[in-house]
């Protein structure tokens, strides 16, 4: 699935707040770490921020020493597994997940923990870290978003969903080719609206 969207600002706030997109881990195998996949700023108002969002994700393994694998097509319902080779260790696709939504990794190392992280549109959008030997992570997505105003989220990295400023949005992409996701609300004193977050002009795949 390619998405097409295009945040628009519509809010009385100018481009004072930024913009948290991400997606949650929905069969984390333990409780999920979740990542500022986009963080839209400085938008200001009557402006757009266009983007993609994919389901054609990708797969890559880091380390605590700051090394990343080459990505690899991490198509949902498949699994990889991380093994020892004669340069090091090697990331591989072995078959078919027990899930047909599911993207599995298992460390088959004797030793070393690895980390897994999922990217979407070439953004990192999830991550599992620490998976020792014999252990494995589970990455599963529903065809959603969550919009939301972020006051210290920085794009890539691991964010605190209870800090984050105002309710979230979650935003149904099923079926859905392009739309705008509309900002409005915001202002200051007695004339401010709660901020909400809108899907518009949508368009079928």
């Amino acid at each position: 699935m390619l998405a097409r969207l295009n945040f628009i600002n519509r809010t009385d706030s100018g481009h004072q707040a930024s913009i948290l997109v991400f997606q949650d881990n929905a069969n984390a195998d333990l409780p999920p770490a979740t990542v500022a996949w986009t963080v839209i700023r400085h938008c200001g108002k009557d402006c757009s921020h266009p983007f993609l969002y994919s389901s054609d994700f990708e797969i890559a393994l880091s380390d605590e020493f700051g090394n990343y694998s080459p990505r690899q097509a991490a198509p949902c319902g498949s699994w990889f597994a991380v093994t020892a080779c004669a340069v090091g260790r090697q990331l591989s696709r072995r078959g078919a997940a027990d899930r047909n939504r599911q993207i599995v990794l298992r460390n088959e190392l004797a030793r070393g923990a690895v980390n897994a992280n999922i990217y979407a549109a070439g953004r990192l959008l999830a991550c599992r870290n620490g998976i020792a030997p014999g252990q494995k992570a589970l990455f599963e997505f529903k065809q959603t978003l969550s919009i939301g105003i972020a006051t210290q989220a920085e794009e890539g990295q691991i964010i605190d969903v209870a800090g984050i400023a105002g309710p979230l949005t979650e935003l149904s992409l099923s079926g859905v080719a392009s739309a705008d996701i509309v900002m409005s609300g915001g202002g200051a004193g007695n004339t401010a609206r709660p901020y909400e977050f809108n899907l518009d002009n949508l368009q079928k795949a």
